[in-house]
């Protein structure tokens, strides 16, 4: 039987990640928590999470953020994971089009899980640096279809990830600020993504930059 870690901390927020491997998902969350890029890719554990402190409107919060292996043979553990999660990043890679065709079984996982509240689901194409194999438009569409919301950014530029993050997380009900107007969004997130970069060049005391991962123990597998 498998067994994992209890979490350390009750989160008022939880967002997961999901995607094929390589598609930049812990370099993204890496990012969002203010760690560095780093070029040494580094398989993820089937689960591990990073967690953090933000304040919006003068409240704080409680954020965990899941990390997950990029590979369907082991969708059975990320359904815990789902069921709690408020925010859903879907990420591909915009030089890998497999990665992009893939996007599907993911939506399906999502799909096939039973929610007491459906989670809000944003559609990523990473790696805009590189040269495309996803066009802009095709990322449109997709997120159209379903109703997501769409961004493109780079991990390893750090094009747009502060954005994508606090834009996603605006769409939240816990925020209460979805009767806000566009453009007071607009000036929200910006004094955040400022508030967030000043406070890392003061203090970083408050957000914990280490993975804790899930262990999983098996006596008669090993992963």
């Amino acid at each position: 039987m498998f067994e994992q870690e209890p979490l350390k901390i009750s989160p008022d927020l939880e967002i997961m990640f999901l995607g094929d491997a390589c598609t930049g998902k812990t370099s993204i969350i890496n990012r969002i928590i203010n760690n560095p890029f780093n070029e040494i890719y580094e398989k993820t554990p089937i689960i591990c999470f990073q967690y953090q402190n933000i304040k919006i409107k003068n409240e704080n919060f409680k954020i965990i953020i899941y990390d997950t292996i990029g590979q369907e043979k082991f969708k059975s553990f990320f359904s815990p994971y789902l069921k709690t999660s408020s925010l859903i990043f879907l990420v591909y890679d915009v030089s890998n089009k497999d990665s992009f065709n893939k996007i599907s079984n993911w939506i399906n996982l999502i799909c096939s899980e039973k929610y007491s509240k459906k989670p809000f689901i944003v559609l990523c194409g990473n790696k805009i640096d590189l040269k495309r194999e996803v066009q802009k438009r095709d990322g449109e569409e997709l997120a159209k279809k379903y109703r997501y919301l769409f961004f493109e950014c780079s991990a390893k530029t750090n094009e747009n990830i502060k954005y994508m993050f606090y834009s996603s997380i605006m769409n939240l009900p816990i925020f209460k600020i979805n009767n806000e107007n566009e453009s007071e969004k607009e000036i929200l997130i910006k004094k955040l993504i400022e508030e967030d970069i000043n406070e890392n060049k003061n203090d970083s005391s408050n957000i914990i930059n280490s993975i804790d991962s899930f262990n999983y123990k098996n006596k008669n597998k090993t992963y």
